[in-house]
């Protein structure tokens, strides 16, 4: 079970919306600052996360709370995005050669293909277990 802190920033019914404050995958490594992978998160990552999850701690607006997405959901997701367009790609490929279309086509079939299988995962409903709030975390009597 991968797990992040997020604090309770609303409520809906049984729901919660919780926004949680992603932390740098690469924040305890001593060479961050001259690695590549740190200067591309820096561009391009979304410090903060807003969602919707069932309130099943009964979790009030302003708690701090555990929420887990189960490692099996990002395998599913991984092979969603990456997986089937490969697949559709190469199928793509595969019958156009059979159909008999010249070496000079390939690329454009292979690119045809790549694109319909992105729009095919794109349309398809994702069965992926949302994440789960897990505990809530007690606050500090210290800071309060």
């Amino acid at each position: 079970m991968i797990t992040e802190q997020a604090q309770v920033t609303a409520l809906r019914g049984q729901q919660a919306k919780l926004r949680v404050f992603r932390q740098a995958g690469c924040a305890g490594c001593q060479h961050s600052q001259g690695c590549a992978t740190h200067t591309l998160e820096k561009l391009f990552r979304h410090p903060v996360v807003e969602l919707w999850v069932d309130n099943a701690l009964n979790a009030a607006i302003g708690d701090q709370v555990i929420v887990g997405l189960d490692e099996g959901a990002i395998l599913k997701a991984s092979i969603r995005v990456y997986l089937w367009p490969l697949l559709s790609l190469f199928l793509c490929l595969f019958v156009g050669r059979m159909l008999g279309f010249a070496a000079v086509y390939e690329p454009l079939v292979g690119g045809l293909g790549l694109c319909a299988g992105f729009l095919w995962q794109r349309w398809q409903p994702a069965y992926i277990k949302p994440p789960t709030m897990l505990q809530i975390v007690p606050s500090d009597p210290i800071q309060a």
